[in-house]
């Protein structure tokens, strides 16, 4: 509404401008005294907008409290082949029936998914999750995870397994050097080779792309370095863990960001792709580790989604996909619409900010939330008009450099760059007025 009445007020000094029986500094102070309304009001249609998810993994496959397992699921028997809310034995020759739904501990619900590895043995009870076609590019994997002191007992301080790594989460394959995986590796990983980025003591995130781990290849853009938290400090308690997965490149390379408890921890960082399939068909939750212990360890994970945009750490699974295009793997909707690509450069400046800075906090996550509701219906009204592409795509220009300029220099330089010209603008408009004034 208030965008209307300043078109209408606009049009008004426009036709003053041709009267000099009424006088026009009314109209520059509206102008002036309202311009930033307009700031704000333009920003708000036009800031990068994610659409409604697609959810390849709802909440209600993800938490384990729908429905009844089969009595061989899983692991309780060799060779069960059946399945529960579409998760499957990873490996139907393991026998290990202490794994499964377990009411011990659930972040929502009556149960969680309890991972368990016994004593004397590398691998655990995986289960697979997979996805239905087409197969998404992009994911986002938001879950609930409960370490136990027993997951790292005979690891501490490094006694014990002074060389290990979990494999954690797979996607496509638990092969060895094959797929995408985030693996738990301690300070002393490689033989003793000391990987600097995690510090003694700690149980690091180390991601790995077919046989290259990312802090071993040169491919990675920043260098993995240090993976920023220290897992083996999140025992015993229920934390948030969110990961965004990017094929790019066309499969060449993986860009991953992630998040704790809401928080953005790491990203996005670029690594090496994988051989081929360069998407995501299926997810292995695992805990399998590069040699056997001496005692029994687990943990707990629940509230799993899998979407195609930010999803955060509210239960609720993100609002469906109703129809459209998505704008490709949380893309942003309306730029996309405006572009037409959602991998041009403006585009790709705008989502990239939203996943860096807006979605760091909690005010920047509830205003990306409104736009779950409100922006597939204005991008696809701006898909069908190409004078209006056009507008909006020159309307768009000065918030992308904007984002540019804030993911480049950080928000308080680009905030205070932004006054500095913004006052710049001013003079020069009050020193050009008071000319025109003279003239006349």
């Amino acid at each position: 509404m208030f965008i209307f009445q300043c078109v209408i007020h606009q049009s008004k000094c426009i036709a003053k401008q041709y009267s000099p029986r009424i006088a026009t500094n009314s109209c520059g102070m509206y102008q002036v005294k309202h311009m930033k309304k307009w700031i704000i009001a333009l920003t708000f249609f036009l800031v990068c907008s994610p659409a409604w998810a697609t959810v390849y993994l709802s909440v209600s496959d993800g938490n384990f409290d729908t429905g009844t397992p089969p009595p061989c699921w899983p692991c309780k028997t060799t060779g069960c082949n059946a399945g529960f809310n579409n998760w499957y034995c990873s490996d139907t020759d393991r026998q290990i029936t202490t794994a499964g739904l377990s009411s011990e501990k659930a972040h929502s619900g009556t149960y969680s998914y309890k991972q368990y590895r016994p004593s004397g043995s590398e691998a655990p009870c995986d289960i697979r999750y997979f996805l239905s076609e087409p197969y998404p590019t992009t994911i986002y994997l938001r879950f609930y995870v409960y370490f136990t002191d027993s997951w790292d007992a005979d690891c501490i301080e490094g006694t014990t397994c002074t060389d290990y790594m979990y494999h954690w989460i797979f996607f496509n394959s638990g092969q060895s050097n094959t797929g995408f995986r985030l693996n738990l590796v301690n300070h002393e990983y490689e033989g003793g080779g000391h990987w600097s980025g995690c510090p003694e003591g700690h149980l690091c995130l180390l991601p790995q792309s077919d046989g290259q781990e990312w802090y071993l290849t040169n491919l990675v853009d920043p260098d993995w370095g240090n993976s920023g938290v220290n897992f083996r400090a999140l025992a015993n308690q229920w934390h948030c863990i969110e990961f965004k997965i990017e094929y790019i490149n066309n499969g060449s390379n993986i860009r991953l960001t992630w998040w704790l408890d809401g928080v953005l921890k790491q990203g996005p960082v670029t690594g090496p792709g994988t051989d081929p399939p360069n998407n995501f068909q299926n997810i292995i939750i695992s805990g399998w580790l590069n040699q056997a212990t001496a005692v029994n360890e687990y943990y707990y994970i629940d509230d799993i989604v899998i979407a195609d945009s930010y999803i955060g750490t509210s239960i609720v699974t993100p609002s469906p996909q109703t129809g459209g295009d998505s704008g490709g793997g949380g893309g942003c909707l309306i730029a996309t619409a405006a572009f037409g690509d959602d991998s041009e450069s403006h585009v790709m400046i705008l989502r990239e900010f939203r996943d860096r800075v807006l979605l760091g906090s909690s005010m920047g996550r509830g205003f990306v939330r409104i736009y779950y509701r409100i922006s597939p219906p204005i991008a696809d009204f701006i898909k069908q008009h190409e004078l209006l592409k056009t507008f909006i795509r020159w309307c768009l220009i000065p918030l992308v450099g904007l984002c540019w300029m804030v993911l480049t220099i950080g928000i308080l330089p680009s905030f205070g760059l932004s006054m500095f010209l913004f006052m710049l603008l001013l003079w020069s408009y009050s020193i050009y007025s008071r000319k025109k004034r003279r003239t006349t």
